[in-house]
């Protein structure tokens, strides 16, 4: 009954249906009824209700499809359904059928799908050994890149050009065709991979309470913003068997610019350290600069470090240390020294015509041709080595700043370098600073060298030190200058003995005398030699007071006191060779006896020294 309803409702909907159409089909000049156009010509033109549309006819999935240039890749067989593909790119259930496959094969949609998708590898070969090996060395060589950008310090902006440049050259390269390295990668590379891998493995090694030491230093950029450069120094069992002693990068600390006091910078330096898990007790050493902030005896960086790690030892920059000794005692010497060098550098490096015309006079003399020098505050060795030079080339300044004064009346400059040149006590100066800081500069390049040598600085401090004190020291006080007064007259020689050097003598023994014209032969001659003689004494008064603050300086930033030092000689290979059966530590020597009237700066302690006294002090009760 239920069927029966159902069904005549259904003929009921589709009489109302078909009622309506003929309504909406007849128009104004439509007749409702009797149509004049002949059934078989509506049938001809479809437009007769009584034709039926038959639907097209399902295409079956064709698996040959599938290896078409155009469906490639992307187009699979629909599972369960012969008569429906699948799209891989769009993820979408289509319509089989070439044309279809060919108007969805050339929408936007898809084509932005499918060149997303170009690249990406499928599961297969992204787990395939090949795979991961190939991946594993592109990524190797995309680190070793970026590694050596930061060792040789290139410029990271380089590697968009290198990369690139590579593979033109190189491109039968499986790897360097994969390799992606611009600059924001190389970047990131060397800060998130390289150098975070190197502070996990260098805290590593320090968390079981190793021994290490610290190394920090301070600096300032182009930017204003001050630096704190901290590197940890320790052994690590690198081989079973075999220590190898390793520096590392902990961390580049920059600090408030506003305030970097003793304090401030020490904080930040132990909370970057307890930010890392590592402890200060374990701290044996620290290496800094000789700022009073850094390594001074009062309300610095040490004593704070002191506290926290009692067993620490300082060591201040040596080569740092033995600049500042030059620089003081140079300042004892007339300033015109110093800038008569740097007026000849300018005046003549500053043009490249007064460059190419000492170099003809060079040529001219015959005389081998070397550029001038500047003088650097940072440059510590460059002194000794400026002075060389403006000696070798000063025969050559006389005749090149005399033709520039003949060339330009005019030039001032040129003519007041050349009355400085040609001023006998200017080479006199010079003789003397090439003498005198050659001391310096040799203890300077020792401590430059890479080579572990710090069982050799309390040797080789002393040594330096006797080496200024025996010009200007008495011969049997030369033992004792860790102690003596330095500036003492009665521990000094006769000023007419004062060492200055293999020629200055000579140079001031050939000074001509300057008499004046318009006096008396006798009278000018007489006041002429006290002149000499009176411009002779100044210089070697300045000279003696060079030697005294060189000395000074020496004791005071050099370990000439410090037991600890003394006591690493044994590591030095010869301390065994030359001594097969000598024990370790060697035992103290006996007291050196003090030459009666010998002034001391502080109390006699011991010392491993000896010398033989004098006899005319040995024989004086």
């Amino acid at each position: 009954m239920d069927e029966f309803l159902l069904e005549e409702q259904e003929v009921d909907d589709v009489e109302e249906i078909e009622s309506e159409d003929e309504e909406d089909d007849a128009g104004p000049n439509r007749k409702r009824k009797g149509s004049s156009t002949p059934e078989y010509k509506k049938k001809q033109r479809g437009e007769s209700r009584k034709t039926k549309v038959k639907a097209p006819t399902p295409k079956r999935f064709q698996a040959a499809w599938c290896d078409l240039p155009d469906f490639k890749g992307w187009l699979k067989p629909m599972k369960g359904d012969p008569f429906s593909a699948y799209c891989l790119a769009c993820n979408a259930k289509l319509t089989s059928g070439k044309s279809e496959l060919d108007k969805h094969r050339n929408g936007k949609k898809h084509k932005d799908k499918v060149k997303a998708l170009q690249g990406i590898r499928t599961l297969q070969e992204s787990f395939s050994n090949d795979s991961i090996n190939h991946r594993k060395a592109v990524k190797t060589a995309e680190i070793g890149l970026a590694a050596f950008f930061a060792d040789h310090n290139v410029a990271l902006i380089t590697s968009d050009h290198l990369v690139e440049l590579l593979k033109k050259r190189l491109p039968d390269s499986k790897i360097l065709k994969d390799v992606k390295l611009d600059r924001t990668k190389c970047t990131a590379i060397v800060n998130k991979v390289i150098g975070a891998t190197q502070v996990e493995e260098t805290v590593s090694n320090l968390q079981n309470n190793n021994p290490y030491s610290v190394l920090v230093d301070e600096s300032g950029d182009i930017s204003l913003k001050k630096n704190l450069c901290i590197l940890i120094k320790y052994c690590v069992d690198d081989v079973p068997g075999h220590v190898k002693v390793r520096t590392d990068l902990l961390k580049l600390l920059e600090l408030d610019a506003t305030d970097c006091s003793a304090d401030k910078v020490f904080a930040a330096f132990k909370a970057c350290l307890d930010g890392h898990g590592i402890s200060l007790k374990p701290c044996i050493g620290l290496a800094c600069d000789n700022c009073p902030a850094m390594g001074g005896c009062n309300n610095s960086f040490w004593t704070r470090l002191k506290a926290e790690a009692p067993c620490a030892v300082l060591l201040n920059c040596i080569c740092h240390s033995a600049h500042l000794v030059a620089s003081h005692a140079c300042s004892k010497l007339p300033a015109q020294v110093k800038k008569l060098m740097q007026e000849v550098s300018s005046y003549v490096t500053g043009s490249p015509k007064r460059s190419a015309q000492l170099e003809e006079f060079q040529e001219f003399y015959q005389s081998e041709y070397g550029k001038l020098k500047k003088l650097s505050f940072t440059r510590w060795l460059v002194l000794h080595s400026c002075v060389e030079r403006y000696l070798q080339i000063l025969p050559i300044l006389v005749p090149f700043f005399e033709m520039a004064v003949f060339e330009n009346s005019k030039d001032r400059e040129a003519a007041r370098i050349l009355a400085d040149i040609k001023n006998p006590y200017t080479k006199a100066y010079l003789c003397f600073l090439r003498y005198a800081l050659d001391f310096l500069t040799k203890f300077n390049a020792l401590f430059q060298s890479k080579k572990v040598l710090v069982h050799k600085l309390a040797r080789s401090s002393e040594k330096i030190l006797r080496d200024v004190c025996q010009n200007y020291i008495k011969a049997p006080l030369l033992p004792l200058v860790k102690k003596i007064n330095l500036s003492n007259p009665s521990n000094l020689v006769e000023l007419e003995n004062v060492y200055l050097g293999p020629e200055v003598n000579d140079i001031l023994a050939g000074i001509p005398l300057h008499l004046d014209p318009n006096a008396n032969p006798a009278q000018a001659q007489e006041a002429a030699m006290k002149k000499r003689a009176t411009d002779e004494t100044t210089f070697r008064l300045k000279c003696l007071d060079f030697y005294s603050t060189a000395a000074k300086e020496l004791r005071d930033l050099v370990p000439l006191k410090d037991p600890f030092f003394e006591d690493l000689e044994f590591l030095e290979p010869d301390f065994y060779t030359t001594n097969p059966n000598h024990p370790p530590q060697t035992p103290k020597q006996p007291p050196t006896p003090i030459p009666r009237g010998v002034s001391l700066q502080q109390p006699h302690h011991p010392t491993p020294l000896q010398y033989t006294l004098h006899p005319a002090v040995a024989n004086n009760p």
